[in-house]
C-alpha cells in the first residue's frame, strides 16, 4: 500500500471524528427539537412516559417600541440552541384578590411565548390540543398549574399552550393607530400568529398540523368563538371546545356602540388616551407599561368586557353573521356551561328586592321583561338576589353556548353541548360555590391533585370521564368512547344536553324557556345592528 494512500486515509477518519466531535451534542438528546425559528431543548415533564415540555417559546417578536399595538410580527430565526425549560413571562395585568387570583406574577411586554407538551417526536402526527386561557381579556397566562398538559400527553395528545396580550395593551383602538395593521383586538391578532406557528412547527413536537384542536374557558373561550369567526383563521385549526364563554351578543364597532349598551372601540381608546395625558400616538408608545397600569388602577379605569370590536379588518361584521355566512371557521365543536357561574363572578354585586329586581328587568329587557319575569316566577319569588345573578349567567353563558350549539348545527357541523353541575370541595371556599366559573378546568386537564381542590373519589371520576370526552374529540370530532356513558350530539329537535357530573346524564332542552326569552332579545337587538355584510 502506498503511503500516500495511508495518509489520505488517516486524514479521513480524522476528519469524521472532528467532525462527530463538533456536532451539537443536543441533536442526539430526546430533548432536542428543531423548529422552524430555531433549535430548541426542553424538560422531561414525566422522564418515565416520555413526556417533554418546552416552555417559553417564542412565536411573535416582542411587541415593544414601535411594535406596540401593531400586529404580531414573526420572531426572527436563532442558530444557536435555546434554552426551552423555564416559562416566559406573563404579559402585563392588574394584580387581583380572590378566587382568581394569580398572585404577584412577575409582567412584560415581552410576553408572546407559548409551551409545548408532548410524548411524540416528529412524524407521529398526534392530535394537537391548544388552550387558550381566561381572564377577561385582562388578567392570566398560560402556565397555571390547572393547565399543565403533562397528562394529555401521556394520553397521547400534544398539548400547546401560549401567552397573548391583555387589557389595555392587547385591545386598544383610536384614531390614531387607522393605517396601521391592528386598530384594537391586537390579543387575538396574537391568538392568530400561536395557531400559525402551530401549524408550521408542531410536526416537530410529534402533533398533527392537520388535527388540532383549539380549547379555551371564559375569556379563553370567547376566543375560540372570535377565532372561529375570524376569516384570518380559517384552516389554522378543526375542531373547537368552548367553556363558559361565547360571542354571539352583538358587539360593538370602532365608531359605534353596541345595542346592550358597550361602548365604541373608539370610545374607549379616546377615555385611556384621557386618563394617561398623551399628545399623540408616539407619547402613548413610549409610556412604560407601569406608567399605563399605575395610571388606570389609580383611577379604577378598565376595558369593558369584551373589549373586542366589529373593527372592519379582523372581523368585517358580527361574529353570528360571520359565522352563519362561512366567512370564518365551520367545524366541529364541543361547548358549554356550568351551572353556578355566578357564585365566584358576581359576589360584589348590591342585594336587590323584588321590587327593585322586577323594576331593572323591565327596563333592561324591554319588550321581553314579562315573558323572562314569567320564566323566573319561581326563583325570583324565592331569592331576588340570587335570581337577579343567575339570569345574568345564563344571558353570559349559558344562552351564548346554547346559540354556538344551535349555529354549529345549522351549518351542517356537529355540536355537543353539556352542563357542568359537579361541585367540588375547596380548600378555602369548600363547596358553598358550587359548579363554579372555571371549575371544570383541573377535571378537562387532568390536574385535580395540582390545584386547590380537596381531591375524593369522585373527583378522581369526574376527571378521567371529563379528560376523556375532551381529548376523544379532540382525536375525532365526537366525545364518545369506550367506557363512556354516551353523549348524542346537539339536534334543535330534542337540544340534548349531557349534564357532566360523577354519573353524566343526557338532559333534554335544558333552560329551554329561560333560553328562548333570551334568543328573543338578542334578535330584536340585531335587529338594530348593521351587520355590514
Amino acid at each position: 500500500m502506498e503511503p500516500a494512500g495511508l495518509i489520505g486515509r488517516h486524514a479521513f477518519w480524522c476528519l469524521l471524528l472532528v467532525a462527530s466531535l463538533a456536532a451539537p451534542a443536543q441533536a442526539e438528546s430526546p430533548l432536542f427539537v428543531e423548529t422552524a425559528g430555531g433549535p430548541v431543548t426542553g424538560a422531561h415533564a414525566d422522564a418515565e412516559a416520555g413526556v417533554r415540555v418546552y416552555r417559553g417559546i417564542p412565536y411573535a417578536t416582542p411587541p415593544v417600541g414601535e411594535l406596540r399595538w401593531r400586529a404580531p410580527v414573526a420572531h426572527p430565526p436563532w442558530k444557536e440552541v435555546r434554552d426551552a425549560t423555564e416559562f416566559g413571562t406573563p404579559c402585563w395585568q392588574s394584580y387581583i384578590t380572590g378566587l382568581y387570583s394569580r398572585g404577584p406574577v412577575p409582567r412584560s411586554e415581552d410576553c408572546l411565548y407559548l409551551n409545548v407538551w408532548t410524548g411524540a417526536h416528529a412524524g407521529e402526527k398526534r392530535p394537537v390540543m391548544v388552550w387558550i386561557h381566561g381572564g377577561g381579556f385582562s388578567i392570566g397566562h398560560g402556565h397555571l398549574d390547572w393547565y399543565d398538559g403533562t397528562d394529555a400527553a401521556r394520553d397521547g395528545m400534544v398539548t400547546v399552550s401560549l401567552n397573548y396580550r391583555l387589557g389595555p395593551l392587547g385591545f386598544f383602538a383610536h384614531p390614531w393607530l387607522e393605517g396601521e395593521d391592528a386598530n384594537g383586538n391586537q390579543g387575538l391578532r396574537d391568538q392568530i400568529a400561536a395557531l400559525a406557528w402551530v401549524r408550521d412547527n408542531i410536526a416537530a413536537f410529534g402533533g398533527d398540523p392537520g388535527n388540532v384542536t383549539i380549547f379555551g374557558e371564559s375569556a379563553g373561550s370567547s376566543s375560540v368563538c372570535y377565532l372561529q369567526a375570524a376569516p384570518a383563521a380559517k384552516g389554522l385549526f378543526h375542531r373547537a371546545i368552548g367553556e363558559s364563554g361565547g360571542c354571539f351578543a352583538p358587539h360593538a364597532t370602532l365608531h359605534e356602540g353596541a345595542p346592550t349598551g358597550a361602548p365604541s372601540g373608539y370610545a374607549m381608546g379616546r377615555a385611556l388616551v384621557e386618563l394617561l395625558g398623551a399628545a399623540d400616538l408616539g407619547a402613548m408608545r413610549d409610556m412604560s407599561p407601569e406608567a399605563i397600569y399605575a395610571a388606570t388602577e389609580e383611577a379604577g379605569w378598565e376595558p369593558p368586557y369584551p373589549s373586542v370590536w366589529v373593527d372592519g379588518d379582523l372581523f368585517p361584521a358580527q361574529m353570528r353573521e360571520l359565522y352563519v355566512a362561512g366567512l370564518g371557521s365551520r367545524t366541529p365543536v364541543l361547548v358549554g356551561a356550568n351551572a353556578d357561574e355566578e357564585t365566584a363572578l358576581f359576589d360584589a354585586l348590591p342585594d336587590v328586592g323584588r321590587d327593585e329586581l322586577v323594576e331593572q328587568l323591565k327596563a333592561e329587557w324591554g319588550a321581553q321583561a314579562e315573558a323572562l319575569i314569567a320564566a323566573y316566577g319561581a326563583e325570583i319569588e324565592a331569592s331576588p338576589r340570587a335570581v337577579r345573578d343567575l339570569i345574568l349567567s345564563h344571558r353570559v353563558f349559558a344562552w351564548d353556548m346554547r346559540t354556538w350549539a344551535e349555529l354549529t348545527v345549522a351549518a351542517g357541523q356537529p355540536a355537543y353541548l353539556y352542563h357542568f353541575t359537579h361541585v367540588p370541595e375547596l380548600v378555602e371556599y369548600g363547596r358553598d360555590l358550587g359548579a363554579f366559573h372555571a371549575a371544570e378546568i383541573p377535571y378537562v386537564f387532568g390536574t385535580i391533585e395540582n390545584s386547590d381542590l380537596v381531591v375524593s373519589e369522585a373527583d378522581k371520576q369526574v376527571s378521567l370521564t371529563l379528560s376523556a370526552y375532551w381529548r376523544n374529540f379532540a382525536r375525532t370530532g365526537n366525545p364518545n368512547g369506550a367506557g363512556l356513558p354516551h353523549w348524542p350530539a346537539y339536534t334543535l329537535e330534542d337540544g340534548e344536553t349531557m349534564e357532566l357530573a360523577e354519573h353524566p346524564q343526557v338532559i333534554e332542552h335544558h333552560l329551554r324557556e329561560k333560553l328562548d326569552v333570551m334568543s328573543k332579545y338578542f334578535e330584536g337587538l340585531r335587529g338594530a345592528v348593521d351587520d355590514g355584510l
